[in-house]
């Protein structure tokens, strides 16, 4: 008896353009969604080697692959647990620092914004990668040293617009449609990052000092200065409704794309 059996999809590297990457990307986080929504399970290890393509003739989809690092959430939203995990350099910073921040989806969409922009700026096959040098890149931090100076340069590279020109500006020009796709991962990053009424949910640094009532340091510093809290313990609360901004973000683009 013979068995023949086929791949149910291909490596992330056989898209053949920008708008086929938007696609599959929208395709994969429209399944973390819906799987995180009716079974309560967060995937923690979103990167390229776990982003399949499909293609039928309705054109090209993306499928959501390896749940080893996967993890039961609460019914608000949290990670059970929350020790680190993902694959570098595309972990969350709050993997990356393993703190004690809730783990939502959030985290899952983080890593999105960094596949985006490894691919961006390295390609994904040898027709779209870089011709130069890529050494002295600031992308390249997020996979050299350790976690913990990974997790710092990201903090920096994505707290503001300004400094995510710093990696968004090295992208590589020779991809077709590179202007469009940064336009589209800087929204991305917006929606996450920046866009909130509150701006202690604002950018990605904050203040580490803890300042007691008792303590004079304030004094020193002025009566305006208050500790920044972090960010991504602010943004946590919020997974739901960001969440949801960001999908409706994506399916914009995508439906262009298909077009």
């Amino acid at each position: 008896m013979r068995i023949a059996m086929s791949g149910v999809g291909e490596p992330l590297k056989t898209i053949n353009s920008i708008y086929e990457l938007v696609v599959v990307i929208y395709d994969v986080m429209r399944c973390h969604m819906g799987i995180l929504k009716h079974c309560q399970i967060l995937h923690r290890d979103i990167s390229e080697a776990n982003i399949l393509v499909r293609r039928d003739d309705t054109g090209v989809h993306g499928m959501l692959i390896d749940f080893d690092h996967s993890i039961d959430i609460t019914d608000e939203g949290y990670a059970v647990r929350t020790e680190g995990a993902g694959t570098r350099p595309f972990m969350s910073i709050n993997n990356l620092e393993d703190n004690s921040t809730k783990r939502t989806a959030l985290d899952d969409w983080e890593s999105i914004i960094y596949i985006l922009c490894w691919l961006g700026t390295f390609g994904w096959n040898r027709a779209t990668q870089p011709s130069g040098s890529v050494s002295k890149m600031a992308i390249t931090s997020w996979n050299d040293y350790d976690e913990m100076m990974n997790a710092e340069a990201k903090r920096s590279n994505i707290h503001s617009p300004e400094n995510f020109i710093g990696i968004t500006k090295r992208f590589n020009p020779n991809i077709p449609h590179i202007s469009a796709f940064k336009k589209f991962v800087n929204g991305l990053r917006a929606v996450l990052i920046n866009n909130h009424d509150d701006p202690d949910m604002r950018g990605a640094i904050f203040d580490k000092n803890i300042i007691s009532e008792e303590s004079d340091t304030d004094d020193f510093l002025g009566e305006e200065y208050m500790a920044r809290p972090d960010p991504f313990v602010e943004r946590a609360a919020h997974w739901e409704s960001i969440s949801e901004r960001l999908l409706a973000k994506l399916e914009t683009y995508a439906t262009i794309c298909k077009r």
